[in-house]
């Protein structure tokens, strides 16, 4: 389809006036397969498909085949969306409906996201990553902006960290930059020509130690950072089969932490953590003391760790120790 077509282009208005009501896109879907082009006439049956599956009963044995046929079509659709993404915000699964998630480029420049929705993703992981988030969808799919939204490494790191299927619509580097402060608020050290707020090379369990990339390390990585970067003066969290809480502590106040790690990550998580401590001891109870070397924005930390086996479970505490003070760079002579 053209982009300069002029009929075109009065579909895609009146579908984006009112993305939910379907009768525009099965309008819209008439007139591609009078195109006679292939990639319209994907685009058409991926229309109808898409408002068919809307309308099938969850429990429907049908719906499985009807993704199916959805999933191949969406390969052969050639055309490409660019328009605001406070539509994508407000109508997540009405505008999927019109085309497939690769095909959606979305303007964030004025966006501003419920936070409620901002807190399905760790900010840390956001702006390390380049990512936001605009919406959750059923079957824990959550629907992201990404400035490279076809990586599949993102598309593994993301869904290991939050334990979703992630779907990613793309984003300009530009405009990316931008929503992130907005939404996530503005970073103290951030510059006007480059994003202060990046993983040094060193940072992660040990300081100066060889890193291996891998969601799991990264998954490590992101808790004691966020318990960093909330200025919390401790880092508490159980772990189960199938389960895991976290805490930060602010002297002697709790407040948890939501991190929806998968069922992999929560089983590597304490083994991991057991094989960087330093100096580690076992109590007669069970309980591991050690410590771990943890560098942030360059500056190595020790934290006093204790893991303890429970019934259900591993229970860890980490201490978090304050920001070391910045030595002067000169001293004043008052007898000078």
């Amino acid at each position: 389809m053209p982009h300069s077509d002029a009929s075109a282009d009065a579909f895609m208005a009146r579908i984006l006036a009112n993305p939910a009501d379907p009768l525009p896109k099965l309008v819209f879907a008439d007139w591609l397969e009078e195109s006679g082009t292939s990639s319209n006439i994907a685009w058409a049956r991926y229309l109808r498909l898409a408002d068919e599956l809307a309308n099938t009963p969850p429990d429907d044995i049908r719906r499985h085949k009807l993704k199916e046929s959805l999933s191949r079509f969406a390969g052969s659709i050639r055309a490409r969306l660019t328009f605001r993404a406070e539509t994508l915000v407000a109508n997540p699964e009405a505008m999927l409906r019109l085309l497939p998630s690769k095909n959606l480029v979305v303007n964030v420049e004025t966006v501003v996201i419920q936070r409620s929705v901002l807190e399905l993703l760790p900010e840390s992981v956001a702006r390390e990553s380049q990512v936001i988030p605009f919406a959750e969808l059923p079957g824990r799919t959550y629907l992201l902006g990404a400035v490279d939204p076809l990586s599949p490494q993102l598309a593994e790191r993301i869904g290991f960290i939050l334990n979703c299927d992630p779907l990613f619509v793309g984003v300009a580097e530009v405009g990316m930059i931008a929503c992130l402060g907005r939404n996530y608020g503005e970073l103290e050290t951030e510059s006007v020509d480059s994003v202060s707020y990046r993983w040094l090379p060193e940072d992660g369990w040990l300081t100066g130690g060889s890193r291996v990339n891998s969601p799991m390390l990264e998954f490590g990585d992101l808790l004691v950072l966020e318990a960093f970067e909330y200025a919390a003066t401790a880092l508490e969290f159980e772990s189960e089969a199938t389960r895991f809480t976290a805490w930060h502590w602010y002297g002697a106040l709790r407040r948890e932490r939501e991190y929806r790690p998968s069922t992999e990550a929560i089983s590597q998580l304490v083994p991991l953590l057991q094989s960087y401590l330093r100096n580690p001891a076992t109590g007669v109870d069970g309980t591991t003391t050690g410590e771990l070397i943890f560098s942030y924005w360059g500056r190595p930390r020790t934290l006093a760790v204790r893991i303890t086996d429970r019934p259900n479970g591993v229970h860890v505490m980490i201490a978090l120790p304050p920001e070391p003070p910045t030595p002067p760079i000169a001293v004043l002579n008052p007898a000078a």
